[in-house]
Formats: structure tokens, C-alpha cells, sequence
């Protein structure tokens, strides 16, 4: 369309690498220490976490907790049925919405032998 006496439109530039900019991934969050007691589990973290939601950190591969609670900023306490066996491992799954940081980050994915 020439210009005229009502000008030039506008075009919309995009960016050299298409429409959407990649956006870093949040810091992950790092174990530092499990222990274990006899029907707990406690889960020390590098930095402070929330927790929304109990975590399906499954004790000897496969018997989830049935409660969990912050009992300091970046320490977790799992909860396990009192009939189990004691805790040989823990299995911590790759991006669990139910431990996070304060940048969103989700705690690594590992197995621990306790």
C-alpha cells in the first residue's frame, strides 16, 4: 500500500529466534540429609522450601507418606504408615509441585539409601 496522507501501518518485528523468548528454569532445589525415625522421615534442604500438599516421596520404592510438615524453613518431616518397614531408601520424583522455593524451582529427582 504507498503512503499516502494517512501514512505508514505499523509492521510487527519479531525477535532473530521466532515468537517466544526461552525462559531460564528455576533453581533446583538440593537434599543435604535424610533421616529416619521410626515411622519419619526427615528431609533437610539446601534452601528455604513451601510446601503445599504432601509429597510422593516414596519410602522403599513404594509406600507413600501419609502426612508431612515444615519444621523449619528448609526442613521437611514425612510421616509414614507405622506398619511399614523401616526406611532402607527414599525416592524423591522429578518436579513434585508439592515442595518448591521461592523461585519455583522443584526439588532434584534422586534415590538415597538411608
Amino acid at each position: 500500500m504507498p503512503a499516502g496522507i494517512i501514512g505508514r501501518r505499523n509492521v510487527k518485528r519479531r525477535n532473530s529466534r521466532g515468537s517466544v523468548k526461552s525462559v531460564a528454569r528455576a533453581t533446583p532445589i538440593g537434599i543435604v540429609s535424610i533421616t529416619s525415625g521410626t515411622d519419619t522421615v526427615t528431609v533437610v534442604f539446601n534452601q528455604p522450601v513451601s510446601l503445599n500438599g504432601i509429597p510422593q516421596f516414596a519410602k522403599n520404592g513404594t509406600i507413600l507418606p501419609t502426612a508431612a510438615a515444615l519444621s523449619a524453613p528448609n526442613t521437611l518431616v514425612l510421616t509414614y504408615p507405622a506398619l511399614g518397614p523401616t526406611p532402607a531408601g527414599i525416592t524423591v520424583p522429578s518436579d513434585d509441585p508439592s515442595v518448591r522455593n521461592a523461585s519455583g524451582g522443584f526439588v532434584a529427582p534422586v534415590d538415597v539409601t538411608i
